[in-house]
């Protein structure tokens, strides 16, 4: 936390870290003030930042209290406030920061499908919406989601992983996590610190370890952090991670739907998801990305869960049933 911002990270202000089921109610009342509080600020005085005469433009500052006040109210419309905002601290951190014009305030309305009661309300959505679909889910048992603890990690993990074996990919990161002293010892220092040469002493290639260097430069830059990576926007986030050297359009697919749990992702120009489509809808080809779009427009806002019945679909072998 930088100098100068302590004052709006106290666990007074903020106590949801000390939140219980119990006390939710009151957390959800004092998180959604103070946030009030910050959004109705004028610009003489950086109420963001507690500091006399630092004051942001006035575009920027009317932008970020438009963020704060809607996190306000979703926050006081939510019965599970401590899972509709994780964490407070960070996000206000996240919208204060230079980065912050990324952050939009569409992630209040999405719900990650790792949070309680998703995964059944997505499920019902895409049975109402699409037969077709019905009758795959009917015989597949729904995924269990878990959201990643480090954004980095994940991260770096997708990219050590990419075009290798399952267990080729899991030895050479389970030599990584080794030469780290632990999975926790892997951070953006420890990783900037690493010479390639010793990545390469366990299998990671040249061309690997320059985009892990990349990454990591990325993140102690600051251009990166867990905060704003779970606060932008799909567009935003595509955008970041794909000026990332070895970090494309897939890879931010599968970290959106498997590292951060977001509902309404559809991976376009993943061959299996095409597949899918064209063995569920009966296509005589492979779907443009287009008509992808079309025949997953029912499915919205939980294409991440139908893009993960594609997968199942395909993995057996069994034809689909008729829908009931």
């Amino acid at each position: 936390m930088r100098k100068g911002r302590s004052s709006i990270r106290n666990d007074a202000a903020f106590p949801l870290r000390k939140s219980t089921t119990k006390g939710a109610e009151d957390t959800t009342a004092t998180t959604a003030g103070k946030l009030r509080d910050c959004a109705s600020s004028g610009p003489e005085t950086d109420a963001f930042t507690g500091d006399e005469g630092v004051a942001a433009s006035k575009e920027s500052s009317g932008r970020k209290r438009k963020i704060l006040a809607t996190a306000a109210t979703t926050i006081s419309r939510s019965k599970t406030s401590v899972s509709c905002v994780q964490d407070v601290e960070s996000l206000t951190e996240s919208i204060l920061s230079p980065s912050g014009d990324h952050v939009s305030h569409s992630i209040f309305s999405a719900t990650a499908l790792s949070e309680p009661g998703a995964i059944a309300s997505a499920v019902k959505h895409l049975r109402e919406l699409d037969a077709k679909l019905r009758s795959v889910i009917d015989v597949h048992e729904g995924p269990q989601f878990k959201k990643c603890e480090s954004a980095f990690r994940s991260l770096l993990r997708s990219i050590v992983c990419q075009q290798l074996a399952s267990k080729v990919a899991d030895t050479i990161y389970g030599r990584l996590v080794s030469m780290c002293g632990g999975e926790m010892g892997i951070t953006p220092d420890s990783i900037s610190r690493l010479p390639a040469a010793e990545m390469r002493s366990i299998g990671i290639s040249e061309r690997k370890a320059s985009y892990l260097h990349d990454l990591a430069r990325n993140f102690t830059s600051g251009v990166l952090s867990d905060s704003t990576i779970n606060l932008m926007d799909d567009e935003a986030l595509m955008s970041s991670l794909t000026a990332v050297k070895g970090i494309g359009v897939w890879t931010v697919h599968m970290f959106m739907i498997f590292a951060l749990n977001k509902p309404d992702v559809l991976p376009v120009g993943d061959l299996g998801i095409k597949k899918g489509f064209q063995k569920l809808y009966n296509l005589k080809s492979l779907p443009t990305a287009a008509e992808m779009v079309e025949l997953a427009s029912c499915w919205r806002p939980y294409r991440s869960l139908g893009s993960w019945y594609m997968w199942r679909l395909m993995s057996t072998k069994a034809p689909i049933p008729k829908p009931q």
